[in-house]
């Protein structure tokens, strides 16, 4: 602690001092923001979506989540707004030409760390107008439901050049400018900026539940004018199914006597007349007499003998 001819001892090592908030480093911050998922904290890649407040996600990330949406960690916090694909927008990105072969770092430079560090000093997209780089140093926006992305300057830009131009972004694709702002998503907004995208967002599902509901209501009145249009209208006759009588035709109200009389006569009825099959088992006295003449073949013994003797 010194005071022993060996060390000298400071301010610090013998009185605790306040230490110095630690501020977070906004380029890394931006860096993030721009260059990760948002939900998987993993580099971007196509195919890249976009909620209704501007963050940027992997498609296949928040397809797992939306599936098992208790594997993330922060999924609920990051993406509890998202319900479905429907939810957000598939960005059409233009890859910047600089990540080619030729831009590979040279050997002086130190090898990267992970695939972070590769996209550090180079952002993977640009504005396909003025190519500008997708890092945070300038403001982009895309366009729903088509995705196109482009820098706000070049927005300015045609919107400058008239309502009704088209610009050509690429080989057969146009981007109409109908500069409208409901359809024109900033990503990465401010704090201000994403409040106001949190509101806008609330609005627009308030809307859509309204739209739902009154539909649901007009197609209920539809249904129920239709009715009161045509009153005259006969509904179809019921189907019927006839059901044969299990019992005898016995009238209700039949006094017990004579339901037990008429059980009676009918199985008396039954014991008198036999069935072909059984009575086929009998001699029968209208056959030939050669056939049986001592006439003491029963069903137990007829032909036994001749079957054998023959």
């Amino acid at each position: 602690m010194g005071a022993d001819g060996g060390s000298f001892a400071k301010r610090d090592d013998l009185i605790k001092t306040k230490k110095a908030t630690v501020h977070a480093d906004q380029h890394e911050l931006q860096r993030l923001l721009w260059h990760t998922c948002a939900l998987s904290k993993e580099p971007l890649r196509q195919p890249v979506v976009s909620c209704a407040l501007g963050k940027l996600y992997n498609k296949e990330a928040l397809i797992s989540h939306l599936l098992d949406p208790a594997s993330g960690s922060d999924g609920h916090a990051v993406a509890s707004h998202i319900r479905s694909l429907k939810d957000v927008t598939t960005l059409k990105l233009t890859t910047n030409p600089a990540l080619g072969p030729s831009s590979s770092p040279s050997s002086d430079e130190a090898a990267p760390v992970n695939a972070l560090d590769a996209i550090k000093f180079v952002a993977p997209f640009v504005c396909p107008i003025s190519l500008r780089e997708m890092n945070g140093s300038t403001k982009f926006v895309y366009r729903r439901p088509g995705g196109y992305v482009i820098s706000e300057a070049s927005l300015k830009e045609i919107r400058k050049a008239g309502a009704e131009a088209t610009l050509l972004v690429d080989v057969g694709t146009s981007l109409s400018t109908d500069t409208s702002s409901s359809q024109w998503i900033v990503i990465n907004p401010r704090a201000d900026e994403l409040e106001a995208a949190k509101v806008a967002w609330e609005a627009e599902r308030d809307c859509a539940k309204d739209a739902k509901r009154k539909l649901r209501a007009s197609k209920r009145k539809a249904g129920d004018n239709t009715g009161s249009l045509h009153p005259n209208k006969t509904k179809p006759p019921e189907r019927t199914i006839r059901m044969a009588p299990v019992g005898p035709a016995i009238k209700a109200g039949s006094s017990v006597p004579l339901l037990s009389s008429s059980l009676a006569a009918k199985l008396a009825a039954e014991k008198t007349t036999l069935s072909p099959a059984i009575a086929s088992l009998y001699v029968d006295p209208t056959a030939d007499p050669n056939h049986d003449k001592d006439g003491r073949s029963t069903w137990m013994t007829r032909g036994a003998f001749t079957r054998y003797a023959g």
